[in-house]
């Protein structure tokens, strides 16, 4: 089967889908519309979302979207600042707690360190 035969496949179950169950076509203009603020970085699309989707008639959607703006000031940095990450922080935070059950909680301090010691070694 070819490539476009197959997509024209798919478009035609998506679209027998979207008129059976209309909900489909709301969740696919939804994700659309998040991903668009997520790609661009764009804070005034943001703000339409969260508009448009907290008085939304399906409940996890205006859930989403009243999340979106009790932690609106995160998202917005989280946008704005797109090259700044915790994830160094988080993975010597998942490291230490890998240690501390590897030992069943039993270990010293002096253990941890020989631990930390050994997977710096091998690090290098």
């Amino acid at each position: 089967m070819s490539r476009n035969r197959k997509k024209n496949g798919i478009s035609k179950a998506l679209i027998e889908l979207q008129s059976r169950y209309p909900i489909i076509s709301m969740l696919v203009s939804y994700l659309t519309e998040f991903y668009s603020f997520i790609d661009d970085s764009d804070i005034s699309i943001l703000d339409s979302f969260i508009e448009k989707y907290k008085a939304s008639s399906v409940n996890a959607l205006s859930q989403f979207a009243n999340g979106l703006e009790k932690d609106y000031e995160a998202v917005k940095n989280s946008l704005v600042y797109k090259n700044i990450s915790n994830g160094p922080t988080e993975a010597r935070n998942s490291l230490t707690k890998m240690y501390h059950r590897r030992s069943r909680g039993r270990a010293g301090i002096e253990l941890l360190q020989a631990y930390s010691v050994v997977d710096q070694d091998r690090a290098d």
